[in-house]
């Protein structure tokens, strides 16, 4: 599906060939961050799928964006956000071989 989201919202992996990046989306006060390209356009994609049925038994009938909510509100999205970048631990390179 085409967006024409705030660009604000729209960050593209540095390393992406085909960009490729993450769309913060939000939706009746919900955070979620979409799985999202931009076009030879310069028009923003989410990617959709089709999530499977409970048990297993095949894909549901409707396509939905592929996406991971963060919470309701943007205090709960930015706290799912910190944990997630403390889950990632300290950066390797000690602090003595920074040039500056």
């Amino acid at each position: 599906m085409a967006r024409n989201k705030d660009e604000s919202m729209w960050y593209e992996y540095p390393d992406s060939k085909y960009g490729e990046g993450i769309i913060i989306d939000e939706y009746n006060g919900e955070f979620s961050l979409i799985v999202g390209n931009r076009g030879d356009n310069e028009t923003l994609y989410e990617q959709w799928v089709y999530p499977q049925k409970r048990g297993g038994k095949g894909p549901i009938d409707k396509s939905l964006p592929w996406k991971t909510k963060l919470g309701n509100g943007k205090e709960a999205a930015r706290e799912t956000l910190k944990a997630l970048i403390e889950m990632l631990g300290p950066d390797d390179v000690d602090s003595e071989d920074i040039p500056f």
